[in-house]
């Protein structure tokens, strides 16, 4: 029931009224309307629509990406503890044991660990199998870090798997990335405005490198200057699944 002959601008009626966007806006932070709601009535009103419509896209992405991680935990966990497939209890490597024994201590710079093996043979669960909770980042192709990279927090991740790297030449551009050094965090990215500039400290980082034995560059290992130094790399070499 109405009082007086106004409605609000997007009802039908000869006398309407403007509804300025606080008023839904109010009334969805305080999680009386919907997303979807909410949504509606800001172009309803007319009103702020793009600052508002870019802080609930923004509060939608952030929701959406704890149910996807939610998600990705709960497959995790049921796939772990299937009966019909036991999960796998990967054997210990004593170049694998002692690479991580040398993060006990503070050095200017850290070798990482190379696993390079055949494809399905399990050797980045394995890889992630060496920490409690490891950030995978897929490389393959790319010649720079992917976004995921913003993610590594040290308060969380105690380890970086970077998989499935399809070129050597990979590590040989990024070896500042690998070393963990101590005196300065490393850029991962930059933009000649900076607006998508970021930085990690990456001391004490273990870092573990999946690649496939058909993997471009595997002669790096004997001729680049990097790559050939053992003091820079260790290599675990599969021949098979990890069993």
């Amino acid at each position: 029931m109405l009082s007086g002959n106004y409605v609000p601008c997007w009802a039908l009626g000869p006398n309407t009224y403007p509804v300025l966007g606080r008023w839904p806006e109010s009334l969805w932070k305080a999680r009386k309307l919907s997303d979807a709601k909410y949504d509606e009535y800001l172009y309803a009103c007319r009103d702020g629509v793009v600052a508002r419509k870019r802080n609930l896209d923004a509060c939608r992405e952030q929701e959406a990406e704890k149910e996807e991680l939610a998600e990705i935990e709960a497959q995790t966990a049921r796939v772990k503890n299937n009966p019909d497939r036991p999960w796998q209890v990967y054997p210990q490597f004593p170049e694998a044991l002692a690479w991580l024994s040398v993060f006990w201590q503070d050095l200017p710079r850290y070798p990482f660990l190379l696993v390079v093996g055949p494809s399905q043979s399990g050797k980045t669960e394995w890889a992630k199998s060496l920490f409690k909770r490891p950030l995978e980042v897929k490389i393959g192709s790319s010649t720079y870090f992917p976004d995921k990279m913003r993610q590594l927090d040290r308060k969380v991740h105690d380890g970086l798997v970077l998989d499935d790297v399809r070129d050597l030449a990979f590590l040989s551009e990024h070896q500042e990335k690998l070393q963990g050094k101590y005196d300065a965090p490393i850029e991962f990215a930059n933009t000649p405005g900076g607006t998508c500039r970021f930085f990690r400290n990456m001391f004490k980082i273990p870092v573990v490198v999946t690649t496939n034995y058909d993997t471009k560059g595997l002669d790096r290992l004997h001729t680049d200057d990097f790559l050939g130094n053992p003091d820079n790399r260790e290599v675990v070499y599969l021949d098979g699944p990890v069993v």
